[in-house]
């Protein structure tokens, strides 16, 4: 089940809005851009919604499910034509900087389609709970993008367009099948060595990672793609805008992991209840990989952005190659060695990424390391003293209290240290926040 509902999670990336980016990325945007997208976006999403509810039997077969996945793979596809018909709405509030709008959009759907689907599991409809939030999700998602822009498609449909935005969404299909081999390979590997349950625990892992990383750094992203084909031919611009984003969502994204690391076994415990306590080291090691993150996919972002998306799938290459190589040498020494893979590859990458980055875009490898480490100076004490706290009154308090002071403690300790060690990376923390209260009340 959980392999088929990723196949059509893949297909969903692409029609749900992937190919659609090459028009924030397109300099000079006409009428004939956006139509043949969206066109081409809504065939895609019929077609693939056709092909998979006839070969759903086919399918299910294939990665070995029950019968009951067939009927499944058929319903769960309708969200396919449903996220094609939003794509251009959402790639063009990104492309116009209205981040706000896309959030707002994003998050109510979330939330309407996470009531319907609790209400339906508690009820005991079971799977289909679950079917019903991704369609609804979807389908709330592409209304209110429609309304949210209010562009309507037309007919102006040229060859010329197409071409011109072919180079880009090359790129964007090799990156969601470069993503979908570096998920499936240590799922592959795990399985086959160490068992489902040991894929459980991974598939959690990344998941919650996953989740985590949408929150803080998509809004990241979102802005250095669009800001970059924006500032193309503006190397000072690029380079600011590089240090500047990756500075700021490291000193979000580093102290907020670091906590995670600190207290991942108290928190499984209390939110995924005991039988998840295994998760534990693997969750600890995944978020010890994501603190370079930052820069990492940023990097990306920016590569996409000024259009060297060869450059980026490069990358993503070597991400996935490497990943393999170590995932199968260390495989043998369990599932928590695996998870380290995560920790290496990302310290073995970084550099690489890094020099890419500094010759696209002339910003040093030095100054990308100052603005993704320098966070790290204030994180490692919080996280100290969040251990020290943690470890104090775990025998006298109950655990959620225990962890509710533990990150009292660190969320005071954090910019103390961050005034006291990196005086420059407060002065641009206190500058962001006093800037979005601006920018909330002007609004």
């Amino acid at each position: 089940m959980a392999m088929a509902w990723v196949a059509v999670g893949v297909v969903e990336l692409i029609t749900g809005g992937m190919l659609a980016e090459s028009l924030i990325q397109q300099k000079e945007l006409r009428p004939a851009h956006t139509n043949t997208t969206f066109w081409l976006l809504l065939g895609f999403g019929f077609i693939s919604f056709v092909v998979i509810s006839t070969f759903s039997d086919g399918i299910a077969a294939l990665v070995g499910g029950p019968a009951e996945v067939a009927t499944v793979l058929g319903w769960r596809a309708i969200s396919l034509p449903l996220g094609a018909v939003s794509g251009v709405h959402r790639a063009l509030l990104r492309r116009e900087g209205r981040f706000k709008a896309v959030a707002t959009v994003e998050t109510f759907g979330s939330m309407i389609a996470s009531v319907l689907g609790i209400s339906l599991a508690v009820s005991g409809a079971g799977i289909w709970s679950i079917i019903v939030n991704e369609v609804a999700r979807v389908g709330i998602t592409m209304l209110g993008a429609m309304i949210a822009t209010r562009w309507r498609p037309g007919f102006e449909i040229e060859r010329k367009a197409f071409m011109e935005l072919l180079n880009f969404n090359i790129g964007s299909l090799a990156g969601v099948a470069m993503l979908y081999i570096d998920r499936m390979i240590p799922r592959l590997v795990i399985g086959n060595y160490l068992g489902a349950s040991a894929v459980g625990i991974y598939t959690m892992a990344e998941r919650l990672l996953e989740q985590i990383g949408d929150i803080l750094i998509g809004p990241a992203w979102d802005v250095t793609l669009v800001m970059s084909a924006r500032s193309q031919g503006q190397p000072e611009a690029l380079r600011k805008l590089m240090r500047q984003t990756i500075l700021a969502t490291a000193l979000v994204v580093i102290p907020l992991y670091l906590a995670l690391v600190v207290l991942a076994p108290t928190l499984i415990d209390l939110v995924f209840g005991a039988r998840w306590a295994g998760a534990a080291t693997v969750v600890q090691l995944f978020l010890l990989g994501g603190l370079l993150l930052p820069a990492s996919e940023l990097g990306v972002a920016m590569l996409r952005g000024v259009g060297r998306s060869t450059l980026a799938i490069m990358l993503m290459v070597a991400d996935v190659v490497v990943q393999a190589a170590m995932v199968f040498a260390v495989v043998g020494w369990g599932l928590e060695a695996v998870a380290g893979v995560r920790v290496a590859k990302e310290l073995i990458l970084w550099p690489a990424g890094a020099v890419v980055l500094a010759s696209v875009v002339g910003i040093s490898v030095r100054a990308q390391a100052t603005a993704a480490f320098t966070p790290l100076l204030a994180g490692a004490p919080m996280a100290a003293v969040i251990w020290a706290v943690h470890h104090l009154l775990t025998p006298v308090w109950p655990q959620y209290f225990a962890a509710a002071a533990a990150l009292l403690a660190g969320a005071v300790t954090y910019p103390c240290m961050l005034r006291w060690l990196a005086p420059t990376s407060f002065e641009s923390a206190v500058s962001a926040v006093r800037s979005a209260l601006r920018t909330r009340a002007g609004h």
